[in-house]
């Protein structure tokens, strides 16, 4: 991977906070909503996991298997 396509990477995976006004007027933090906004590869590698488990695993787990925890 050169130099460059590790710069575009790093852009890729960054996340950042934003704080998002609870109300017109705020006097203080309490009044503030954080956000994350995690980079767009991460949200796409998941969903592409989460569709293709989502057909597999039917063949594997069968209805009447419980998980250990309960």
């Amino acid at each position: 991977m050169s130099f460059k396509d590790m710069e575009s990477f790093k852009k890729m995976v960054t996340s950042s906070i934003a704080m998002i006004l609870k109300c017109n007027n705020p006097q203080s933090l309490l009044e503030y909503k954080p956000i994350s906004h995690i980079g767009s590869i991460h949200k796409f590698i998941s969903k592409l996991w989460a569709l293709r488990l989502k057909t597999v695993l039917p063949q594997y787990v069968s209805n009447s298997q419980t998980p250990s925890y309960l």
